[in-house]
């Protein structure tokens, strides 16, 4: 997703969607530069680059220290807890420095929605939002974390929102001019179908990943299994999952 993933991992459970969205917006291969409005593919923004130089080192080393905490199974919970513990007092003094970092926001609200204060978590995703509003995923987690507090009529309004985002990105074409650039498209059209099942749409969802899996499958191969197992989930299942974990 933010960048939130785009391809969600299918286990669903919040740890694992917030390792995705911690990685994808903080791993450096998705920093490029974004293309013009034409035949070519939608590619990320380029990186933001905090006023104050030790914001950004104090958000790469939370956002490292999240990871680990969430990856490594050595870890006993006292251990993961000081890990996150520390990477929460690192994102805040970074946003002190610079309170218009949008990736702090997005990394603070992965802890506070751990902490289970999704209330905190959406006050600074709607924060960075409104700084970077062309962010689908940042759509998308809104409305998961909207759906968990049980508003589903608002949640429905933010899935709708990023699959706008979504549909204009994939309105840029797939004519990369390096073929690995390629994943983005793919990961944009499951993002969007992401969105399609969490606001109900099963059928349409569905149809779109069949298609998807259609044309990506004899490329990718294997890579394409996360978007697969979303033929066997819809909406409520989704919320059953992620409440459960």
């Amino acid at each position: 997703m933010i960048y939130f993933a785009n391809t969600i991992t299918m286990k669903y459970s919040l740890s694992i969607i917030l390792v995705l969205f911690l990685y994808c917006c903080n791993n450096p291969s998705v920093k490029e530069k974004k293309q013009t409005l034409k035949p070519g593919g939608w590619l990320p923004e380029t990186e933001y680059r905090p006023t104050n130089a030790k914001a950004s080192i104090l958000n790469d080393s939370a956002a490292t220290l999240q990871i680990w905490s969430m990856q490594d199974p050595t870890l006993d919970p006292v251990e993961r807890l000081k890990l996150i513990e520390i990477a929460f007092k690192l994102l805040n003094e970074a946003l002190k420095l610079d309170p218009k970092y949008g990736l702090a926001m997005t990394n603070l609200a992965t802890i506070y929605l751990e902490k289970r204060d999704t209330n905190k978590a959406l006050e600074l995703m709607h924060r960075r939002l409104a700084l970077e509003p062309d962010i689908a995923e940042g759509w998308q987690a809104i409305g998961v974390f909207t759906d968990l507090q049980g508003d589903s009529v608002k949640a429905k309004s933010y899935y709708q929102k990023s699959i706008e985002i979504y549909d204009g990105r994939l309105k840029m074409g797939k004519k990369y001019s390096k073929p690995e650039n390629l994943m983005y498209y793919y990961d944009n059209w499951s993002g969007k179908a992401f969105s399609l099942l969490m606001s109900g749409d099963t059928k349409n969802a569905q149809n779109s990943i069949r298609a998807l899996l259609e044309e990506a499958a004899p490329i990718l191969g294997q890579n394409t299994d996360t978007y697969a197992a979303m033929l066997s989930k819809d909406r409520w299942i989704l919320l059953k999952e992620m409440k459960e974990n």
